[in-house]
């Protein structure tokens, strides 16, 4: 999706977005995240993110998060790393599904 460059700059960027899944996800359980989004489909690309699903997989049906930017622009940069790191791939399930149940559980709250 993002096509390789020499920009530093512009590489510097995309990675940024590392940082900001990384401490929406972990800074404190954020509302409202998925608004929008079929929740089904948000926990079903979580589960496969945790066991390891190749990218070609879900790189298919990722529209579903498309609307969550940093979270969509996120798991395009790091497909191909989660592909050779099920580690990496298992903790960005996680975080997900981690989303997915704090938006569930708020309201009830």
């Amino acid at each position: 999706m993002f096509p390789p460059t020499d920009y530093a700059d512009l590489e510097l960027n995309r990675w940024r977005n590392v940082r900001v899944f990384v401490s929406a996800s972990l800074a404190e359980p954020s509302l409202n995240v998925f608004n929008g989004c079929d929740m089904l489909d948000v926990e079903v690309l979580a589960r496969d993110l945790m066991a390891g699903v190749p990218s070609e997989l879900w790189l298919d049906y990722m529209d579903c998060i498309q609307g969550v930017v940093f979270v969509w622009q996120f798991l395009l940069l790091t497909s191909e790393n989660m592909d050779s790191s099920p580690a990496l791939s298992r903790a960005a399930g996680e975080l997900l599904l981690f989303a997915c149940r704090t938006d569930a559980q708020a309201p009830v709250r």
